[in-house]
């Protein structure tokens, strides 16, 4: 479970709890990530580690972005 309650700035997130923070498979996370949308904190590592307020940010401007449903 994921806790907004927390400083943003400074908290990271896995792959999978960013996907769950901004409701989007794990792929999405990655997608934005190799696209350059996403900076991991940790950028040698195997496991990848998201800075939440950045994953926040992204997923509101993505969705802002694309075209609503009739």
């Amino acid at each position: 479970m994921i806790h907004l309650d927390a400083d943003l700035r400074s908290t990271t997130w896995t792959t999978q709890q960013a996907a769950e923070a901004a409701r989007v498979p794990e792929g999405r996370i990655r997608i934005w990530a190799h696209r350059g949308k996403l900076r991991p904190v940790n950028p040698r590592a195997s496991r990848p580690r998201y800075r939440a307020a950045e994953v926040l940010q992204v997923e509101a401007e993505m969705r802002t972005a694309r075209p609503q449903a009739a």
